[in-house]
C-alpha cells in the first residue's frame, strides 16, 4: 500500500473552506461515501471540485439497524453484546460498498477517500478490511491513539 492512497473521514458536510481546499489538494481519483441517504440528503458534502467517482452506499436508512443494536442495550452486558453484533454484521451489510471500495483499489483508482457520518464505525470497518487484507496485523490496527500527534506521524 502506498503513502497518501487511501485517506479516512468523517462528515463531509461540515468542513471549512481550507478544509475543502486541502480535500481537493488531494486530487482524489474515488470517494466511498458510506453514508444512507438519509444522512446525505440532511447533510450534503462539501466540494470544491467533485471527484468524478463518488460511490453512495444504497442503504436508505440507519434507523432500524439502530434501533434494533438499542433494544439489546438495556444494560452494560446487553451494550456490549449489542455492539458485537452490530459489528460483526457490518461486514456483510455493508458488503456492496466495501466490494465498492476494493474494486476501485484493485483498479488503482486512488487516492481514494473513504468516509460516513462519524468516520469511526462503518469506515472503520471498511479501514480495518483494508489493512487486513495487506497483511497488517490486528495488534497494529488496535492500537490505542493516546494524542493527535500519534496519527499525525511523519512520511516513512
Amino acid at each position: 500500500m502506498r503513502w497518501e492512497s487511501v485517506f479516512r473521514s468523517n462528515d463531509l458536510s461540515k468542513i471549512t473552506p481550507n478544509d475543502a481546499e486541502k480535500i481537493a489538494a488531494l486530487k482524489l481519483a474515488a470517494v466511498i461515501d458510506l453514508r444512507t441517504e438519509d444522512e446525505r440528503r440532511q447533510s450534503p458534502s462539501i466540494w470544491l471540485s467533485p471527484p468524478l467517482d463518488v460511490y453512495e452506499s444504497p442503504q436508505q436508512s440507519l434507523v432500524p439497524a439502530m434501533q434494533a443494536t438499542l433494544k439489546e442495550a438495556g444494560t452494560a452486558r446487553g451494550a456490549r453484546a449489542a455492539m458485537i453484533t452490530f459489528y460483526s454484521s457490518m461486514p456483510d451489510d455493508y458488503k456492496t460498498e466495501y466490494s465498492a471500495m476494493f474494486h476501485r483499489l484493485a483498479a488503482g483508482e486512488v487516492p481514494l477517500l473513504v468516509h460516513c457520518t462519524a468516520g469511526k464505525d462503518r469506515t472503520g470497518v471498511a479501514i480495518a478490511l483494508l489493512l487486513a487484507s495487506v497483511g497488517v496485523p490486528r495488534s497494529v490496527m488496535t492500537e490505542t491513539i493516546r494524542s493527535p500527534e500519534d496519527c499525525c506521524l511523519p512520511r516513512p
